[in-house]
């Protein structure tokens, strides 16, 4: 088990996609803010943030990549 995404936060991802709702786990936030603005007891300790939401239709920009001979020899 990595301590970066513990299981139950790699369920909540698989779970997330078999929904089609799309997520991003995020690490090294100010935990202490996000204890403050949810009014969390001091008994939690909040070790990650999982957004969740639907796509909305269509990229934001297009998607854009090198050409192969840019990045590997011999391509």
């Amino acid at each position: 088990m990595s301590p970066s995404f513990p299981s139950p936060s790699g369920f909540a991802l698989t779970v997330a996609a078999e929904l089609e709702v799309d997520s991003c786990p995020m690490e090294g936030c100010d935990f202490d803010v996000v204890k403050e603005v949810f009014d969390l007891p001091e008994i939690f300790t909040p070790v990650l943030l999982l957004p969740l939401g639907y796509r909305a239709e269509g990229p934001a920009r297009p998607k854009t990549r090198f050409p192969e001979e840019d990045l590997f020899e011999g391509a």
